[in-house]
């Protein structure tokens, strides 16, 4: 089952800016999986979403951010 698009729409993005935000965070987590695989367990731990102070949003095509 598939949570992700509906919770991140719920949290007020549009469906496209939703499935930015999803593939982001698929993005990083597989960063952050093959560090850890090669690099020992807290390797890619700068990775985890929440353990960094800032997010860029992600790219919404040349749009400004409201």
């Amino acid at each position: 089952m598939s949570l992700d698009l509906p919770a991140v729409v719920t949290l007020g993005t549009s469906e496209r800016e939703a499935d930015a935000v999803i593939d982001e965070v698929r993005k990083r987590d597989a960063e952050r999986f093959a560090l850890e695989t090669s690099g020992g367990l807290f390797a890619g731990r700068a990775l985890v979403l929440g353990d960094i102070e800032r997010i860029d949003p992600p790219n919404r095509g040349g749009q400004e951010a409201q």
